[in-house]
Formats: C-alpha cells, structure tokens, sequence
C-alpha cells in the first residue's frame, strides 16, 4: 500500500535504505550484465524476452533513472517472466533487443499479464535519442502510445541496429512481468481471442448468476442465494483480475489503489460464497455441524476482510485471503465424509472441492515463490472454480430437481384452483364489470335479489344517423364498424375507471362509481368523454381515408342517486342502475348537437374548479316541469386535454325545396310543408317560411337531391354557428342528427362552395 512518509525518523529510514542501495551499487562495480541482447528474427511472430532481462529491486522506491542507468548492481531475472510478491517497492528492468537480419522490422513490446500499477518506459534509439511512454493503470488508454490495457510499447528497427530498453514498473500487489516481442497482426489475432474468452466467460457467470437468482426467486430455497453470490462474484473476479477492463471505469487517479483492493475483495467473495453454498448444497449444517461451524468461520471471515480490505494494510489482507486455503481443506474433509455416507450430492461436489484446492494451493505456491510461474499461474484458481461449476452443475440440477418437485407438489392444486377462477373472472367480465365479477365469484351472496341507493356519475353516449346507415352497409359490414366503435369506446371507459352497463344499438351506457366508488368519479366521467370523442376522432380518420362516411357523438354526464344492484327474477338477473338519474341523462344527451359533450349542473358543481366548460344554460326537457342546467364541456386544463378541433364548414347559398315535419315525441307527422332553403351546410339549414317557430323547436327537414330526397335529418330551431341572426320570415335549424352519407354530401357542398347536385 502506497505511504507518504512526512515523520523525520521515516524519512531517515528511507535516506539510509537509499545509500545502503548505493554502496552495494559501488561494491559491485565488476558486476557486469552478464545477459544478451534478444535477436529478432523476421519470420518469428513472436518472442520471448526470457532470459534477456536483468532487474533492480528498490524497496526504497527512491532510485530515479539516472541512478539505475549507471548502476552495477544488475541481476540476471533467469528463463522465466520476473516476478514480485507483495512487497513495496520499484521494479527496474533492462533488456535490448538487436535486428540481425536485411529488413526493417516493426514490433511492439508486449506485457502480456502485466497490470501494474505505475509503467513506463525509456526507449534508447540507435541515434541515441530516448523516448518515454507511459502504460501503467493510472496512464488514462487514450494516452498510451497502444489503446490497450496491459503495457505495450513500440520497436522499429533497421537491419543491424539495436535498442536499449529501461523500464519502470510497480505494484501494491503481486507482479508477473512476462515480457515479449509481437508482431502487430500477431498481437491483434491474440487480442480477438482474448477478448472472445474473456466475454464468453463473463457470459457464463453472468448467465449462471441471473440463472441462480431466478432459481432462488421461484424455489426461495438458500442454496440457489448463495450460487448467485458466488456466480457474480466469480463474474467480478474475472472482469477485475483475469479481463482487468472493470478497472477502466475507475478513474486513473484512485485506480491503482481501488483496483488492488477489489481484486483481493472478488477472490474473498467467490471463497466464501462457495464455502456457504457447499455446506446447503451437501447438507453440511445438518449431518456435520461442528465441522461446518469451523468452515463458516472462514467464510465470515473471508467475507468480512473483503471489506476491510479498503481500511487495513493490504499486506494484511492478502494474508488473510491465502488463510481461506485451511478453510478449504476443511469444506474438502467434510465434503468427503457425505461422500462416503453415500450423500449422491457430496459425491459429485467432492472433486469440484479438491480441484479448487488445489488452485488456491497452486497459487499460494507461485505467490510465495516456491514454483516458479508461467503462462498458466495466473489461471490457478479460475481454472479450479471453473472445474467446479462443471463438476457440481449435475448436483445442482438434482437438488433443484427434489426441491422443485416438492414446490409442485404444494401448490399445483392451488394453482389449478387460481386458474379456474382466473378463467371464470375473464369470462363473466366480458358480460358485467369486472369488479362486480370479482365481487360474484369471491362473495356468491352477492348474486341475490335486491339494490341500493348509491350515488353514481352516468354517462350516456349516441351516434348521429347510424341507423340510416345499416340498409346501405349492409348487416356484415354495419357489425364490423359497430364491433369496432364500441370496442374503442369501451376500452377508454374502462381505462377512466368506467363499465358498459349496457349498449342499446350504437348507444352506451356507461357508470362510474360502482361496484366500487372512488372520490375522482366525476371527474373521471368528464375525462373519459372527452378521450371517448378524441378516439373517435382518430377513427374518423381512418374512416375518411378509406372512402367511408365519418360518424358522429354526442354525449351526456350526469352525477345524482340511482338504485344499484341485481334487476330482474330468480331465473335470469341483471346488476343494473335505474332511476331518475339514468332518465335524466338520457334527456342530456338528447340535447346534444353534434360531438357536443353536455354535463348537468350537479355535475358541474363537483368538477368546476377543474373543468373548462361554456355559461350554464337553463333548458327545458321532457318529463321535467322544473328547468334543466346543462354546461357544454370542452377541456380539462389540468390533464392537457380537449375537445379535437371541429371543421368548421360553412353554410352555401342555394335554391332547394325541403319538407319540413313536425315531431310528435320521437314520430314525424304524417304531413309535411314545403319550404325554400337559402343557405345550407352540415351544421343546419336556413329556409323561408311564414310560420314562426319557438327556438328549441324539434324539426324535421328532407332535403332535396336531385330527383330524390334526403333521409329524415333532425335538429333544432335555434340560431347557427358564425351565422348573422336570420331576417323576416326566415328560420335556422341547428343538426341534431344526421345519417353519415348525407353529412358526407353536405361537406362536399360546402368545401366546393357550389350548389351542386
């Protein structure tokens, strides 16, 4: 671990060490390199610098390069890459590198496993000049001379010259230096294989790990937590020590320090993860629990230093890390004596056990410099956790397999049961609310006889002229526009909070407030009407693009008491509302003209503050003898909705006879009168006529066409939009409704502005 030496005795020490250094230097004066440069050979892809490097130790981390360049005190490192345990201190390398042969050669100088902390190197040309780079782990990859995260350095040489090579590295942790000459293709070859194993084996953790949680999510057993805890913390072992690319999201200024700790952090991790989920896996707890107790000390204890690992000196940690190794032979022992009880589990573990021993064994050995290293060393203990995914998977999968079993087995009736009910609430909600299903199924008392006074918000819905559309649709095609109206419709009631107490023809039903009320009940009324006209807005769209006549809605809310409950006899039963409520609704929405959405003014009087709507207007409805107040809604400011913009088409000068019928409730009289329509649009009409009539008057007019005559459109005395008031003897009738093939002709009329036939 990195220290800041500031006392005067530490200062001291290390002044002393520094000339000690020095004076071994002086003493050694005839020590020469005793090594040779490395020959490169032009058809060689690569080659290793084993046995032409010479090293320097400097425990002191003081020498600088003038020091170590005119030192003497050099040392042979041997045919095997140099290597460092978890010593402080500087590491000095030198070694040179000569072009024997006729062509001009350009090769990289490749640390293949060497994640040091600090490198740099000094590269002495044959003109004598020196170039420095940078490489180490607190060296940012877009600054190296090589975007590559292990140390890479450049040679080019011209046949018969050489190149001297210092170079600089040092490392809180362990240290394999093994350093070789590459070919660029060589090296990008090894590069695409690297990366390729490197991600195929952060996959298979990966894969393992979510797997393993998935497990433990469905079965909720401890085995399958602990695999996922050691699976991800192999994965994090892997991308921090054996990739070493998890360190390139750390900054560079703190990367050195946290990368050292986190890699002693995983190692801990994946040994005490693995010693947990070998004690459930075989049992361990249950048939051996003092044995098992000793290995879950070294589990906790391993787990708790990879935490301490960012507080306490490094050397230590390290240390306690390599104690996991007797933990290890403990969960070894034991996983042998279930073996041999016959436990089919610990059977198939007992190997995965020693296997990983003999990694951590094997690296315990290379780290202590008993064993030298090699290409392998750093794969010991990967290679052992590997072995053991493989080994135990068949044991996980049989343990999964009795556990999952036995979770069928529990619940299968109750999921046959869910499913049966689930099936029954989607079929009985496609005919009453679904809340009202779930109430029926869940309480059967719920199905007798009998209401209640409740007060509900009603909203009632109409289209314009449909009926006179079904002789020139035709039954198939009329089914197909309505199924699909109705099913747009019912989906935005829904959605608001609504159901469809019934559809009467083209019209709907709808209530708000049961089975189950709510406080925004209103308001949720006044916001599904007016998403219900926007839907059919875009439906209209649609409509038009395809060459078929545009419909038409309009709407009325009402809020007040209505009996609620189950209508009807001991045979067949209907939860319902009735009352003057629904009539009165119903008489709102007959007012309408147009897409107009009409509310009552108890309705008004709960949604005002939110709700964007014209004056209060007082009417007189039928079966009323008091007057009505209505509002026409057009937004709701606080959601960002309106009211889609209507086209305005205005009226057309023309010359046509009409028939005019009084209304006798919903009857035309027998006889109509002959009038002169003057102007005329999809809005309403203006005609000439001697009578007067009161304004709200129901009316209604055929128009002529050609050498027939239009269907009934019905509608209202009253004065048009964006019309100046009539003069004399003339009468305006506002639409109320229309068939879609006549609205279709009267805005080809008015877009043309001509009186055409």
């Amino acid at each position: 671990m990195r220290t800041t030496k500031s006392d005067t005795s530490q200062s001291w020490g290390i002044g002393f060490q520094w000339w000690v250094m020095l004076l071994l230097m002086w003493l050694s004066g005839n020590a020469e390199a005793t090594v040779s440069p490395l020959q490169l050979m032009a058809n060689e892809k690569q080659q290793s610098l084993n046995g032409h490097v010479e090293f320097i130790f400097d425990s002191t981390s003081n020498l600088s390069r003038e020091d170590v360049v005119q030192s003497d005190v050099w040392q042979a490192v041997g045919d095997q890459p140099y290597t460092k345990g978890v010593e402080e201190g500087v590491v000095w390398l030198r070694f040179s590198i000569h072009n024997s042969g006729d062509e001009p050669i350009h090769r990289a100088i490749h640390i293949s496993h060497g994640l040091a902390d600090t490198a740099t190197a000094w590269i002495t040309q044959p003109d004598g000049s020196i170039s420095q780079f940078d490489a180490g782990e607190d060296t940012l990859l877009e600054d190296r001379v090589f975007v590559h995260f292990h140390p890479r350095f450049p040679v080019d040489l011209d046949p018969g010259e050489q190149v001297d090579v210092l170079l600089k590295m040092a490392d809180e942790g362990t240290m394999s230096v093994p350093i070789e000459v590459a070919k660029y293709d060589h090296l990008e070859a090894n590069d695409g294989t690297r990366q390729w194993i490197n991600g195929l084996m952060t996959g298979v953790l990966g894969l393992v790990g979510f797997y393993g949680l998935a497990l433990w999510t469905r079965i909720r057993h401890r085995i399958f937590g602990w695999l996922t805890g050691l699976a991800f913390a192999s994965l994090m072992q892997w991308m921090f020590y054996h990739w070493g690319h998890a360190g390139t999201w750390i900054a560079p200024s703190i990367r050195p320090w946290m990368v050292n700790r986190l890699i002693v952090a995983c190692f801990e991790l994946t040994a005490g993860f693995s010693f947990f989920f070998y004690i459930e896996a075989c049992q361990l707890n249950r048939y051996h629990p003092r044995l098992t107790r000793i290995i879950q000390t070294f589990a906790w204890v391993g787990i708790v230093n990879a935490g301490l690992i960012f507080v306490i000196p490094y050397p230590v940690s390290v240390q306690v890390l390599f104690l996991g190794v007797f933990g290890l032979a403990f969960l070894a022992v034991t996983v042998v004596i279930r073996s041999v009880q016959g436990d089919p589990v610990s059977r198939r573990m007992v190997m995965a056990a020693c296997l990983l021993l003999v990694g951590y064994l094997l690296s315990l050995l290379t780290e202590s410099g008993t064993i030298g290293r090699n290409a392998m060393s750093p794969y010991y203990i990967p290679l052992g956790i590997l072995a053991q995914w493989l080994l135990f998977s068949e044991a996980i999968a049989m343990r999964a397999k009795k556990l999952e079993e036995q979770r069928r087995s529990a619940i299968e009736a109750k999921f046959a049961e869910e499913r049966r009910i689930g099936e029954l609430r989607e079929a009985f909600g496609r005919y009453v609310a679904p809340d009202l299903a779930e109430k029926i199924l869940d309480s059967p008392e719920a199905t007798a006889l009998g209401g209640r006074l409740q007060t509900i918000t009603i909203l009632m819905s109409d289209l314009r002229g449909f009926t006179g559309m079904t002789r020139r649709l035709g039954p198939p095609a009329m089914c197909e526009l309505l199924n699909d109206y109705l099913g747009r419709m019912t989906e935005v009631i829904e959605r608001h909070g609504g159901w469809v107490n019934e559809f009467i023809g083209d019209a709907i039903l709808a209530v708000f407030g049961t089975p189950k009320a709510h406080e925004d009940d209103p308001l949720n009324a006044c916001r599904c009407a007016i998403e219900m006209q926007i839907a059919l807005d875009q439906m209209n769209q649609e409509l038009r693009a395809a060459g078929r006549p545009a419909l038409e809605m309009g709407i009325g809310i009402h809020s007040g008491e209505a009996v609620v409950g189950n209508i009807g006899s001991s045979r067949k039963v209907k939860w319902g509302v009735i009352g003057d409520a629904v009539n009165m609704t119903a008489r709102i929405e007959s007012l309408t003209i147009g897409t107009q959405i009409l509310i009552s003014g108890d309705l008004l009087n709960l949604v005002e503050p939110h709700v964007e709507t014209s004056d209060r207007k007082q009417v007189k409805v039928k079966g009323r003898t008091r007057f009505l107040e209505v509002g026409e809604l057009f937004a709701i400011p606080g959601d960002g909705i309106s009211m889609p913009k209507a086209v305005l088409h205005p009226l057309i000068d023309t010359k046509r006879a009409a028939e005019v019928y009084r209304l006798e409730g919903k009857v035309l009289a027998e006889e109509p009168f002959v009038v002169d329509v003057v102007r005329m649009g999809p809005a309403g009409i203006i005609f000439e006529n001697s009578d007067s009539f009161e304004t709200g008057t129901d009316l209604a007019v055929r128009i002529e066409q050609g050498s027939d005559w239009t269907e009934p459109i019905y509608g209202k005395v009253g004065a048009l939009p964006n019309e100046e008031s009539t003069r004399g003897n003339q009468v305006s009738l506002i639409f109320t409704s229309l068939d879609p093939v006549t609205r279709a002709w009267l805005e080809r009329l008015s877009s043309s502005g001509s009186n055409i036939q």
